[in-house]
């Protein structure tokens, strides 16, 4: 950064920040019903980058837009969802650390295939996504980041006692000298808790080390990761 003042000029180097300075935690509660229909509790906690992500398209915002703006943590979990309300924290205030709750409802988030559920949970929100795009099989450029970065992701999913859990992910860990992430999962009673945390702790990305940021995102998003199968009792 080059700061230009009237007695004195120069670049001030800027530190990188770990990457959990950077992170947004996402809290997200399912609670099924005997057709597959859901009630969803989704709570966002920004901080750092995608507090002042989120911030930005807030301040200043009517209420309606604020709504509006918000509801699009809806988009990812597909056409029906039906908001039921909302709140977010005073954006106006940087004292006050930003953070927002969606309550709505989800019909069909089960999907059925006979006797089979089948339930796919969104792996990316709005304001929220990863801010790149990997589109590309090569670079011939250096890829610059934002920052460093983390997301932690919690599902606790509750489903009714007429469905027997068939699966759910494994947990696994995947590191490269990029980043890393972290899949866990365990079965409480009715219910499934599943946590994921992704991290970037690379900022500059050279071309030669774009192929392992790609196979990271690639494998984090493998189906695997993100499936619960329940059967009809």
């Amino acid at each position: 950064l080059f700061l230009l003042g009237r007695e004195k000029k120069g670049f001030l180097c800027i530190p990188e920040f770990a990457p959990d300075v950077n992170r947004v935690s996402v809290d997200i509660k399912v609670k099924l019903d005997t057709l597959g229909d859901a009630e969803v509790s989704f709570t966002a906690f920004p901080r750092g980058y995608f507090d002042s992500s989120v911030r930005e398209k807030l301040f200043g915002q009517k209420s309606r837009k604020k709504k509006m703006l918000v509801s699009k943590s809806l988009s990812s979990f597909g056409g029906g969802a039906k908001l039921v309300d909302y709140t977010v924290s005073a954006v106006e205030s940087l004292d006050i650390p930003i953070s927002f709750t969606v309550n709505f409802r989800k019909p069909d988030f089960v999907r059925w295939e006979k006797d089979i559920g089948i339930l796919t949970l969104p792996g990316e929100f709005p304001f929220l996504h990863r801010p790149w795009s990997l589109s590309l099989d090569t670079r011939e450029f250096p890829m610059m980041l934002p920052t460093n970065l983390s997301w932690n992701i919690r599902w606790e999913v509750e489903f009714p006692e007429r469905f027997s859990l068939e699966y759910f992910s494994d947990s696994s860990f995947v590191s490269n000298e990029l980043g890393s992430f972290t899949v866990s999962g365990k079965n409480v009673g009715n219910k499934v808790i599943l946590e994921y945390t992704f991290t970037v702790f690379k900022r500059y990305i050279k071309p030669e080390e774009y192929s392992s940021l790609r196979e990271l995102n690639s494998k984090f998003g493998l189906p695997k990761n993100n499936l619960i199968l329940f059967e009809k009792r």
